[in-house]
């Protein structure tokens, strides 16, 4: 957060902004893709949609920033944080 942000904004809107909720927002967001891939035919079995349901409030700040720093990658390191946990590779 910036100086701005934790002097002005309610926290309210500091939840909504958190590296936690967009983690959790863009979790949600791979999830929709998934159930809609496989509703257009391709091969997402749902018992892998469930386990990543399962684990989408999981999130680790700080073992996704080690994924990144090794990876290079802030995408690249939520994926894999998210499949790793979900046990899959749909993502």
């Amino acid at each position: 957060m910036s100086i701005l942000s934790d002097r002005y904004a309610s926290q309210a809107m500091k939840d909504i902004w958190s590296a936690h909720a967009k983690i959790l927002a863009e979790r949600n967001l791979w999830i929709t893709v998934m159930k809609t891939q496989a509703a257009l035919g391709f091969e997402i079995p749902a018992q892998a949609i469930a386990d990543y349901e399962k684990v989408k409030n999981q999130i680790d700040l700080a073992s996704i920033d080690k994924r990144e720093k090794e990876l290079r990658h802030d995408v690249k390191a939520r994926i894999e944080e998210f499949n790793s946990l979900a046990g899959h590779q749909y993502i």
